[in-house]
């Protein structure tokens, strides 16, 4: 079975959610919201207080979205199996994006306590603009993140920075190669 509980919930004409889907959406105001022509694949966890898409929006099987900010999600974006959405800040993903499988969304670095003389600490949105493709699979967003429209992050890719509109990057840390792949 699915298990919803939000004090808002609108689920759009043709959407569906399928089984095994635990949405908990905590706080006062709490929304989920999925539009027309969407689909939440097996086995989610989705635990924020704000949870809202567009149409046609894909979310694949054993994903979870976590945190305690809203998530907002535009038209056509395809979300692939596995991914981590961390909401510890807000999250925007605009029209037509793909993400690719095992990828990671994080607002948040850190654990536990802040240590002195730590400097692994931060917490900040993450905005990644219409027409974003996050390639192939194992792909880490970091907190603060602005992913510009038309870029394009390869396979693997840990970005750490901004990336401008229409470039490409690919590596660990990664690093814009559109001189040589151009979106």
């Amino acid at each position: 079975g699915v298990v919803i509980n939000a004090d808002y919930i609108f689920i759009g004409y043709g959407s569906k959610i399928d089984d095994r889907c635990i949405i908990k959406l905590p706080g006062l105001e709490s929304r989920f919201v999925i539009r027309d022509n969407c689909r939440i694949g097996s086995d989610q966890n989705i635990i924020i207080p704000i949870f809202e898409t567009g149409d046609y929006v894909t979310i694949h099987n054993h994903c979870l979205v976590n945190g305690y900010k809203p998530c907002r999600i535009g038209h056509n974006t395809w979300v692939g199996q596995n991914c981590i959405l961390n909401v510890n800040e807000e999250i925007r993903i605009g029209n037509n994006v793909g993400a690719g499988i095992y990828s990671s969304i994080w607002t948040h670095g850190f654990f536990g306590e802040l240590l002195e003389g730590c400097n692994v600490f931060k917490v900040a949105p993450v905005t990644i603009e219409d027409d974003v493709w996050i390639l192939g699979a194992y792909n880490v967003i970091c907190p603060g993140v602005t992913l510009g429209r038309k870029s394009i992050i390869m396979t693997g890719s840990v970005v750490t920075k901004d990336v401008p509109a229409e470039h490409c990057v690919s590596g660990n840390p990664a690093v814009d190669i559109t001189n040589k792949i151009h979106p």
